[in-house]
């Protein structure tokens, strides 16, 4: 295979992934819509933030984190900030850590 094959394949591939990434975002803002009132009114940092939550967990998985779906609900977000931290710990703690920090000031960034 030569090097010109090689860097079409790779560009074909991140289309590829691309394309499926945008779907996933689309498909997870739609069901957090559909199944969850309180989503909407969210500012756009924390729907990222769930949105990036569920692209590793999964829907469902997240969807059983009933005390941060609650603390979120009840707009208390220094609670659901400290779930995120104790339920997802199967990430590198630099992760977890942004993850918590946006859902609790609502910003992306420090």
């Amino acid at each position: 295979m030569n090097q010109e094959m090689m860097w079409k394949l790779r560009s074909a591939l991140e289309d590829w992934i691309s394309e499926k990434f945008i779907d996933d975002m689309k498909y997870f803002y739609d069901k957090f819509s559909t199944d969850f009132n309180w989503f909407r009114s969210l500012n756009d940092a924390r729907k990222a933030a769930l949105i990036e939550i569920a692209a590793f967990m999964g829907y469902k998985n997240l969807c059983g984190l009933s005390g941060l779906f609650s603390a979120i609900e009840q707009e208390d977000f220094e609670s659901a900030a400290c779930s995120i931290e104790e339920n997802l710990s199967f990430l590198p703690g630099w992760r977890t850590a942004r993850l918590a920090y946006i859902m609790e000031s609502g910003y992306y960034g420090r």
